[in-house]
C-alpha cells in the first residue's frame, strides 16, 4: 500500500490552484489590483452602493483595462496589494509545473513547459521518462497481473508482457549512426 500522492503533496497542488485562481481574478478585474477610494467626507450607504456599482461597471474587466478613472469631490484612489510581477506570479506557475513534474516523474516538456526544451534534449528526456517512469510502472502492473490473473498451474505457460521497444529507440542521431554502421558491415 503506497502513499496517496495527492494528499502527501497537497500544499504544492494547493499553491498551483491558488496561483491559477489569483491569475483568473487578476485578469477578470481588468489586470489591476484592488484598491480603495478615499472620500474626504462621509458617504451615505446609497452613495457607497451607487459608487461601487458605477466603479465596477466602468473600470473592472479586461475590456476596461487601462481606462482613466475620473474621481470627483476630492476622492483619491489608493492601490492595495502587490502587482503580479512583484508577487512573482509567473515564477510561481513555473515552480508548480516543476513540482508536479518531480512528484509524478513526468518531464516538464510533457506538461507543456518548453522554456528550456530543444529537439535533442526532448528525445533524451523522453527516453529517460520511458526508462525511469513508464518501465517501473509496467513492471509493477505486469507482476500484479501475472500474480492475480493466472492460476498457479498456468503461471509457467502464460505471462503478461508490455512491448515498449519502439519507445526505447535511441535518438535520431544515434539511430542514424547505428544504421550507417550496420549498412557498412
Amino acid at each position: 500500500t503506497g502513499m496517496d500522492m495527492i494528499r502527501h503533496h497537497k500544499e504544492s497542488f494547493g499553491l498551483g490552484i491558488a496561483n491559477r485562481d489569483y491569475g483568473a481574478n487578476f485578469y477578470s478585474n481588468g489586470a489591476h489590483l484592488s484598491g480603495v477610494l478615499r472620500h474626504p467626507g462621509k458617504l451615505t450607504i446609497e452613495a457607497v452602493n451607487r459608487l461601487k456599482a458605477s466603479w465596477r461597471q466602468t473600470y473592472s474587466g479586461t475590456n476596461n483595462a487601462g481606462s482613466a478613472a475620473i474621481l470627483e469631490e476630492g476622492m483619491e484612489f489608493q492601490r492595495l496589494g502587490l502587482d503580479p510581477g512583484t508577487a512573482q506570479f509567473l515564477e510561481t506557475g513555473r515552480k508548480t509545473i516543476a513540482d508536479v513534474s518531480r512528484i509524478f516523474g513526468v518531464p516538464q516538456f510533457l506538461l507543456e513547459d518548453l522554456d528550456r526544451a530543444t529537439f535533442n534534449n526532448i528525445e533524451q528526456l523522453t527516453l529517460l521518462f520511458v526508462r525511469h517512469t513508464i518501465l517501473p510502472w509496467c513492471e509493477r502492473i505486469r507482476n500484479e497481473f501475472n500474480r492475480k490473473i493466472f492460476a498457479t498451474s498456468e503461471r509457467g505457460r502464460y505471462k503478461i508482457r508490455f512491448v515498449l521497444s519502439s519507445l526505447l529507440q535511441g535518438d535520431t542521431q544515434s539511430r542514424g549512426e547505428y544504421y550507417s554502421k550496420l549498412f557498412n558491415i
